[in-house]
């Protein structure tokens, strides 16, 4: 299975009922491709975690996230500038730095 390629990009619009939305679009070859509405408040937020994901997963295998997070854990462990530079990176990764 594919998706459709990055970046992918959010747009905020009003819903014919007057509620705002996010709509999660791209651009692939230049053609405009609508790929999700986001409804669910904050709309805009969760819109931009999805696409922030897309964008930096790009070219990259999601599935083996959860292996380089391990690794970087295993070389945190170390106490030296290997270790320091883990610790920064997985302190990034985990919204705490």
């Amino acid at each position: 299975m594919t998706h459709t390629k990055e970046p992918w990009a959010v747009e905020m619009s009003e819903a014919p009922v007057g509620a705002p939305f996010a709509w999660i679009s791209a651009e692939p070859d230049g053609k405009y491709t609508g790929i999700a509405a986001v409804t669910l408040e904050p709309a805009e937020a969760n819109a931009a975690r999805i696409v922030s994901c897309v964008n930096a997963l790009d070219g990259l295998n999601p599935e083996a996230v959860a292996d380089v997070v391990a690794l970087l854990e295993r070389f945190a462990e170390r106490d030296d500038s290997n270790g320091d530079e883990a610790r920064t990176a997985l302190a990034r990764i985990r919204g705490e730095g």
